[in-house]
């Protein structure tokens, strides 16, 4: 009998729980659906870059820059970062002076959303960096990667600051989904300038390969649930 209960029980909750996803949409079932396989191949990809790929790369793109070929003299990757710290003091200033009026319109929300995911995306983005521990590929000496010089620095070191994920790539990806799901006419200007950003973080040599992915990946997710939560709608 105790068993024949217990049973009971077990159906009993698997009926409930199956009855409360009755209500959710097919699109919320397929988004979440998505979201598994989605992230079961970035683990995938990560653990196949950080085998095959990240150093490769790395000392690929650390040979263009002390050889003969040159592209920029510039650090590209500092002053984007300026520039995102440019755009959230704009967009959260711009929110508390509409705020502070009371003026409601499409620009004020437009607004709120990018300041809202800026300052989750950073925060998220940190919070992971520090657990992961990576150190960058940019750290070099002697005009050697560090990794190179000493290879117990390459890989994840738990509870120290690091790079991974990329977190200007978490940024910016979230800000430009955001402004694409508000105006979808500029969505595929902003996919090639997220792709131009990555590339610019691999030939500086700012982040490894798996740090870009995983940055735009948590970044997209961000901006996706943002999405749903703020009901963005162009």
């Amino acid at each position: 009998m105790p068993k024949l209960r217990f049973i009971q029980k077990i159906t009993k909750l698997k009926n409930h729980f199956s009855s409360s996803q009755d209500h959710l949409s097919l699109e919320r079932k397929k988004l979440e659906k998505n979201f598994l396989w989605s992230f079961v191949a970035l683990i995938l990809f990560c653990i196949i870059s950080y085998k095959y790929l990240d150093r490769p790369l790395a000392v690929f793109a650390d040979t263009l820059h002390h050889g003969t070929i040159s592209l920029t003299n510039t650090n590209l990757t500092e002053m984007l970062t300026n520039v995102v710290y440019l755009i959230a003091l704009l967009a959260m200033g711009l929110y508390a002076i509409f705020h502070f009026f009371n003026i409601k319109n499409r620009l004020v929300e437009i607004c709120g959303a990018l300041s809202l995911g800026m300052a989750i995306a950073f925060f998220i983005k940190t919070q992971a960096q520090l657990i992961f521990g990576r150190i960058a590929p940019r750290y070099d000496s002697f005009q050697q990667l560090n990794f190179l010089r000493k290879k117990s620095l390459y890989g994840f070191h738990l509870m120290q600051v690091g790079s991974f994920p990329s977190g200007h790539m978490v940024v910016f990806t979230c800000i430009l989904l955001l402004l694409g799901y508000y105006y979808p006419k500029i969505m595929k200007l902003n996919y090639a300038l997220l792709t131009v950003l990555a590339l610019i973080l691999l030939y500086d040599n700012y982040h490894f390969l798996s740090d870009v992915v995983a940055g735009t990946y948590l970044g997209a997710i961000i901006a996706i649930i943002l999405k749903h939560l703020l009901k963005i709608k162009n």
